[in-house]
């Protein structure tokens, strides 16, 4: 059984202050422990978000970018998530990127987050 590791604890206490709980829709009578959730969001409410809220404990699929190296999720969140899905300019991008590229890469590890790739691969 998956168990998160103390980072994600820590960090979802923290972000249950500023984060809005999102709209979980169950259409079953009950959740149960083995199975798939299938769900959406939208940029910033993805999946450390939807985590920490939802009522039965999972491990999210994320975007490669963010599962590896720092390099690489600061390119993502610099260029991609920053600039063009939230429209933010360069300096703010910047900042935010720098700074989070730390702790969301903590946080995915943590989560242990299965990496979606946009090709056909699965790891």
């Amino acid at each position: 059984m998956y168990k998160p590791g103390k980072v994600y604890t820590f960090l979802s206490t923290i972000f249950k202050i500023f984060k809005k709980k999102p709209d979980i829709i169950n259409l079953n009578d009950t959740l149960v422990n083995q199975a798939i959730f299938v769900s959406n969001h939208s940029a910033a409410s993805g999946p450390f978000t939807l985590s920490i809220y939802f009522p039965v404990l999972f491990r999210p699929w994320g975007i490669y970018s963010m599962c590896f190296g720092y390099k690489q999720r600061w390119n993502y969140l610099y260029h991609i998530f920053y600039q063009q899905k939230q429209g933010f300019g360069k300096v703010k991008s910047f900042i935010l990127a720098t700074l989070l590229g730390i702790v969301t890469g903590l946080a995915y590890h943590s989560m242990n987050v299965i990496p979606s790739y946009e090709d056909a691969r699965l790891l």
